[in-house]
């Protein structure tokens, strides 16, 4: 069958699919922009006991809680991350069934 022939082929709308795509990529640059905001969090408290070294001396003890505060931070970006990649796994899975039908209609075509 040709793409110019006259005769009907089965009906693929690629709305849906392309919806799911975008919904995908959102997700994508979600985890990603969590990823980085995290990470720059965490080496920001980890490096800020270093910083200066009068503070070491006048804080002593203190100085242990930035550190501390980045892991924590660290612990519930894991924990976001980790539940985006979830709702991503979900969207890629229905994008390959929504995307099976258009894969048939080309090898269709195509041959």
């Amino acid at each position: 069958m040709s793409p110019h022939s006259s005769e009907p082929g089965p009906d693929v709308s690629l709305g849906p699919l392309k919806y799911l795509w975008d919904e995908y990529k959102y997700r994508h640059g979600l985890c990603w922009s969590a990823v980085y905001k995290v990470a720059v969090a965490v080496v920001a408290l980890a490096v800020l006991p270093y910083a200066k070294n009068d503070l070491t001396g006048l804080l002593s003890y203190w100085m242990a809680i930035p550190p501390l505060i980045g892991c924590a931070i660290a612990a519930f970006g894991i924990r976001l991350v980790s539940n985006e990649l979830d709702f991503s796994r979900e969207s890629n899975s229905r994008i390959t069934r929504c995307r099976a039908p258009c894969f048939a209609l080309y090898s269709a075509i195509a041959t």
